[in-house]
């Protein structure tokens, strides 16, 4: 039976609450697609932040549209836990935010991601909101997932662009790796391929409901638009992806049987399927998608991943009841991070271990997996019926959890996981005949004051970003001025720094006087800054040992040194440089011990190293 639309009370909120579908539209559609290459420093992050900011800031606002279906959701068994259970992760994430090592980075979250507290809040509150509305209004989620849908299309079709070598937004280098050939590994607007593959297949079994529920060229449009996503997941080489969309499909294969295709349509695209599939398996145009297949067969068992899980579960020990904090894992890891890993990719960093699990247990701690764990219980032990949408939002939600389980979580991953887990308590928790009423002056206050830091927090990020970019001009006078914007900001304290210390040391190799006088010294300021705050500190301390060496003072550069290697104590890059240092000196017998382990502990660089450090001390 179709549910009652609550009627909204205050009609002084009506127009606030009218545009409550459309910034959860928004927020559904437009995450995923937001980018602004050439516009941002950050263009693949900071425009999917923003959208997640506004439009959480602007449900809030809308306070007369939510507000029924919150006390719906909490006149339910399901729906009291489910809010308790975000009000624990919520308070989790300030908890181990206020007692971490980095709180900076913490609370803002790095540069490339975008993930710490301030982040995971909004989408915390987002969930609650749009589990509120579809509780209070069930008519809105066929409409936002025709959103998702449509976005989901966009993205296919510009990945399938990338693949076909015509991308007017991007170089293809950006997106292509080695692996005994060129690979291109589409992204479309997701950021990497990974990410593109885990949102494409937490989107296609709603595109399957929308086409059961429709009829006609609708249904048809749908289907179509599902094929392009599934040819763009595959062309992303995504293994998770994959592997995502068998157990989410598995979930709802009942109702691919209300498909009801004509046998000669579905003929025609079972040929077209196998045209294309014979195309990527012999044609030139398929040589990234057979490199991939090889490097699956080779890479088994997913790289670093084993060994990085492994190595990881001591590093929950350390801070197992409060966590270290958001985005703390990249340097906490690489203090505890073994001999044998970092032999086996000696220049890479780990900066998440690629499981939400792993990672909300290092930087969240105990009170973070009870959190996280009951929202997934929720979600896994929440009935379907054979009718309606809740079999392909808990498909939906299996693909995004069945991703997450070996990709770093990002903004667009965690947006799918809590809608879909949020749309299914509130299907669950509608009820009939609940009286509208307008909320409270605290949960008011509540929820504007709320909006108000969102919205301060955007522009705040938004305008770190702008500084960021001007530095990356090149121009000496905008990128100092640049720079003390940016030291004048509180908040966000982490982001690029390390990036921004080698522009400047690039830009004073360049120049001559007092420019360069200039960049040298903002160089050294901004490594100093990304120690504290950048969630690779190691680097940052090595690029600080650089410009301290670049300055002749080698009793800095090697403190420096010492702090990196402290940082990351078998990463052979700080051991190798500290053993150059300290030769001129006159400690050779230091200088040896610390050349052999840069040796022991650079792998595949084993050369490199050797070069380095030259002949006549290669059997020392």
């Amino acid at each position: 039976m179709k549910q009652p639309t609550p009627k909204l009370v205050d009609p002084a909120g009506a127009k606030f609450s009218a545009a409550a579908p459309l910034f959860l539209l928004l927020a559904a559609a437009g995450v995923p697609l937001a980018f602004a290459p050439g516009l941002l420093l950050e263009y693949e992050v900071l425009p999917k932040l923003l959208v997640l900011l506004l439009a959480t800031a602007g449900l809030l606002i809308c306070r007369q549209a939510w507000y029924p279906g919150l006390r719906a959701l909490t006149a339910t068994p399901r729906g009291r836990l489910f809010v308790l259970l975000l009000c624990l992760q919520v308070a989790s994430l300030l908890v181990s935010t206020a007692f971490a090592p980095q709180p900076e980075l913490a609370l803002a979250g790095s540069g490339w991601r975008r993930y710490g507290a301030v982040t995971q809040v909004a989408l915390a509150a987002l969930g609650l909101l749009a589990a509120s509305l579809v509780a209070g209004r069930p008519s809105l989620l066929k409409p936002v997932f025709s959103g998702i849908g449509a976005a989901a299309g966009i993205a296919s079709i510009y990945a399938i662009l990338q693949y076909a070598g015509w991308d007017p937004f991007l170089s293809p280098s950006l997106y292509t790796t080695h692996y005994n050939g060129e690979v291109l590994r589409v992204p479309a607007t997701l950021g990497h391929a990974v990410y593109l593959g885990a949102f494409l297949a937490a989107a296609i079994p709603l595109m399957v409901w929308l086409a059961v529920d429709a009829s006609g060229a609708r249904r048809a449009g749908w289907i179509a638009v599902a094929c392009l996503a599934l040819l763009a997941l595959i062309l992303s080489g995504t293994r998770s992806a994959v592997l995502a969309l068998a157990a989410g499909l598995a979930v709802s294969s009942s109702g691919l049987r209300h498909l009801r295709i004509r046998p000669k349509f579905a003929i025609l695209a079972a040929c077209a399927g196998a045209a294309i599939l014979l195309a990527l398996l012999t044609a030139d145009f398929g040589v990234s998608f057979r490199l991939r297949l090889t490097q699956w067969r080779q890479d088994f068992y997913g790289g670093p991943r084993l060994m990085m899980w492994r190595d990881t579960l001591g590093l929950i020990g350390r801070h197992a009841l409060l966590g270290a904090g958001p985005e703390s894992f990249g340097t906490g890891f690489r203090r505890i991070e073994s001999a044998e890993l970092s032999r086996a990719y000696p220049d890479f960093f780990q900066e998440s271990p690629h499981n939400f699990l792993l990672a909300v247990a290092v930087e969240q701690g105990l009170f973070g997996v009870v959190a996280m764990g009951g929202l997934l219980a929720l979600l896994l032990t929440t009935r379907t019926s054979r009718d309606g949408p809740c079999r392909a939002l808990k498909a939906s939600a299996v693909c995004t959890f069945v991703c997450l389980l070996f990709l770093t979580v990002t903004i667009p991953g965690a947006l799918m996981l809590y809608l879909a887990a949020g749309w299914l308590v509130a299907l669950s928790a509608t009820k009939d005949g609940l009286a509208a009423a307008p909320p409270g002056t605290a949960i008011s206050a509540a929820a504007l004051a709320l909006a108000l830091a969102l919205l301060v927090a955007a522009s705040a990020y938004l305008r770190q970003d702008l500084a960021y970019t001007e530095i990356g001009s090149g121009a000496p006078a905008r990128m100092l001025s640049a720079f003390r914007t940016l030291t004048s900001m509180r908040f966000p304290a982490s982001g690029d720094d390390l990036w921004a210390s080698r522009q400047f040391a690039a830009r004073a190799r360049a120049s001559a006087g007092e420019d360069a006088a200039q960049a040298w010294t903002a160089s050294a300021a901004a490594s100093t800054r990304a120690e504290r705050t950048d969630d690779n500190a190691a680097a940052a301390a090595f690029q600080s040992a650089l410009l301290a060496i670049g300055r002749n003072d080698a009793a800095g550069a090697e403190a420096r040194l010492r702090d990196a290697v402290s940082a990351a104590p078998h990463w052979y890059k700080p051991h190798l440089l500290l053993s150059q240092l300290v030769r001129f000196s006159g400690r050779i017998a230091e200088s040896d011990a610390e050349a052999r382990l840069a040796l022991d502990l650079a792998g595949e660089s084993h050369g490199v190293v050797e070069k380095a450090l030259g002949g006549d001390r290669r059997a020392r």
